[in-house]
């Protein structure tokens, strides 16, 4: 093979395999899995900001809560307990052109005065939960989490 030809070449290979991993990458699957592991990390974290980010302005869901209420009640929820711990298994998403239906099984952990009890779900029976996301500028919102009753009386 000629220089010129395997030079060739591998510049074809490097453009073929960029392309592959920049499709990868970019891939709205790839992009919601980050913006829900975000918010679990973000939840966990007690940063209010970096979750509110990545809820879109239009929430609603199905118990009647909109944007402020949610971040009034998760402000409440982090002055409340001392720390939580959230696991979100089994996620599978379906997307269609710019929405997307993630379901998971949710488990909340809080820890309050040096006890830990559950908020929502359990190990034995995590809650199914719905997660409906928007492309909104480029970037995955949640537009609703639904399939659970908020234990506001707890908060």
């Amino acid at each position: 093979m000629k220089p010129s030809s395997w030079l060739i070449f591998s510049l074809a290979s490097v453009i073929a395999f960029g392309m592959i991993g920049f499709l990868y990458w970019n891939s709205p699957e790839r992009r919601i899995r980050a913006v829900l592991s975000d918010s679990v990390a973000a939840v966990e974290a007690k940063d209010l900001d970096r979750i509110m980010y990545h809820v879109s302005l239009q929430y609603r869901d199905e118990q009647g809560f909109a944007y402020l209420p949610i971040k009034r009640l998760i402000q409440t929820a982090f002055d409340r307990f001392d720390g939580l711990d959230v696991r979100l298994t089994d996620i599978k998403i379906d997307i269609q052109k710019n929405q997307a239906l993630a379901q998971a099984n949710l488990e909340v952990l809080v820890a309050s005065q040096s006890k830990k009890s559950s908020l929502i779900g359990g190990r034995q029976e995590p809650v199914p939960i719905r997660i409906t996301l928007a492309s909104e500028a480029l970037k995955w919102k949640v537009l609703s989490v639904n399939g659970f009753k908020l234990p506001i009386t707890e908060f």
